[in-house]
């Protein structure tokens, strides 16, 4: 990917990751933003690097995608009552 490429590919990433802030696994991101998954990891990882996303793995050993600070458990979530 070059540099233009790449940073469209991270725009539609985060315009996704905001529509479901519960995050995303990797295939169903990549059929979102109609990229391959091993591409996409590359970018997932490359942005979490830059501390914009983060990845939680659950006990079925899922990973899923989320953007930092949205979603559950983010500072300043309430729980609901």
């Amino acid at each position: 990917l070059d540099g233009l490429q790449k940073a469209e590919f991270k725009r539609e990433i985060i315009m996704e990751l905001r529509r479901d802030t519960l995050g995303y696994s990797v295939e169903s991101l990549a059929r979102k933003v109609k990229l391959e998954p091993l591409k996409l990891v590359r970018l997932l990882e490359e942005m979490q690097n830059e501390g914009m996303v983060i990845s939680v793995t659950n006990t079925q050993r899922l990973t899923t995608w989320r953007l930092k600070g949205v979603g559950p458990g983010a500072p300043g979530a309430q729980a609901s009552r």
